[in-house]
């Protein structure tokens, strides 16, 4: 279309006016809110099948994403003609890549090549460019002096990470508190129900369940913008290994705060959510910066 229909999100530069309005932030977090914001205006000037309606669908939350184009992305694995059979493509290629970087099986540290890859799995490099790209998003690796490497863990960088994630998880509370609806609070009710009868030594369904109760609280939000940086940010927490749900009583005292989250959510009471959200992210960093701690102490 002409010109007239163009985003102005879509025009150089046109992230930068939103730069002043934000705190200072790591730059992987930074462009992430960034893009989130320039991604809604966006979807606000989108109309018909335009080039601002490309941009729109390409911002709309996860979930959406995958329930309004999934014919198109991501692609279904296929083997690539002259390539070993079931050699999956960049969506495969990048699940496999996140797997064996979040499991500790690439460390940190390590550079990843496109041409070593490519052999690897016997493609050829364009997948595995799209699927370092899609790994550079979620924060697992880092543009090095010759192609890329996994990111390095840090404290900081856990602090830096909760800095923002607090802010948000704070902001997803009180928008849940005002814009919940009856089956918003009844499927909050039902995860946290389920999470009580979880057994306490089951450390992956306490991870699980505890991740999908904040994933609702985020939906509960019904703000796109908010539960895609979200996502995304969760992401960068990936490569520190294990729960804070296991350490200590910390699945009890977690427990107990999203009981008096939900019940604030259920009142309406956004301020207290909000309160609450806070402390609650609050305490996680504090456990992952304590574990950070004790798993280097194994280590020296």
């Amino acid at each position: 279309m002409g010109s007239s229909a163009t985003s102005s999100a879509s025009r150089p530069g046109a992230t930068t006016r939103y730069a002043h309005t934000l705190p200072l932030l790591p730059t992987p977090l930074l462009s992430i809110l960034l893009h989130a914001r320039a991604c809604d205006g966006a979807r606000k000037q989108s109309v018909g099948y335009s080039r601002t309606h490309v941009i729109h669908q390409r911002c709309l939350a996860p979930d959406r994403v995958r329930r309004d184009v999934s014919t198109t992305w991501p692609p279904p694995p296929s083997a690539e003609p002259g390539g070993r059979k079931g050699v999956p493509m960049a969506a495969g290629v990048y699940e496999q890549l996140r797997q064996r970087i979040v499991s500790g099986d690439i460390p940190p540290g390590e550079r990843l090549t496109e041409i070593a890859l490519a052999e690897d799995f016997g493609i050829s490099r364009t997948p595995v460019r799209e699927a370092l790209r899609r790994l550079e998003q979620d924060g697992l690796v880092e543009r090095a002096a010759r192609g890329m490497r996994v990111r390095e863990r840090s404290p900081n960088e856990i602090l830096e990470i909760y800095e923002v994630r607090i802010l948000l998880e704070t902001a997803a509370a009180r928008a849940a508190a005002t814009r919940r609806t009856p089956l918003d609070v009844a499927r909050l009710e039902q995860l946290h129900e389920n999470m009580v009868k979880t057994e306490p030594g089951d450390a992956q369904t306490m991870e699980a369940i505890n991740r999908r109760f904040h994933e609702m609280l985020w939906a509960t939000s019904h703000n796109s913008t908010l539960i895609d940086v979200l996502t995304r940010l969760n992401s960068y927490l990936l490569r520190y290994r294990g729960t804070t749900l296991t350490h200590g009583d910390r699945w009890k005292t977690a427990l107990e705060e999203h009981a008096a989250l939900l019940d604030a959510i259920r009142e309406g009471d956004a301020d207290r959510a909000a309160e609450i959200a806070e402390a609650h992210m609050t305490a996680a960093r504090n456990v992952r910066l304590l574990m950070y701690a004790e798993m280097s102490d194994d280590t020296v």
